[in-house]
């Protein structure tokens, strides 16, 4: 089974994060492992089927500025 790993950083919105779920669960439905690793701030809902999933450490910021990352 070939693998795949996606990475997403999100720090203002999540639309990277929601745009990468989509993409690993179509990967996972035509039979790819997928490893969905995220460095933003962890989400609620519903986890892609036959994802795994890692979230990491969050980074976060407090505006567009984009200073400080914390």
């Amino acid at each position: 089974m070939p693998a795949v790993m996606i990475y997403v950083q999100h720090l203002l919105g999540i639309g990277h994060l929601m745009r990468a779920r989509q993409i690993a669960q179509a990967l996972a439905d035509v039979g790819f492992e997928v490893h969905l690793v995220s460095g933003g701030m962890p989400i609620g809902g519903r986890l892609p089927r036959g994802v795994q999933t890692v979230q990491l450490p969050p980074i976060r910021v407090d505006d567009a500025s984009f200073t400080p990352l914390r």
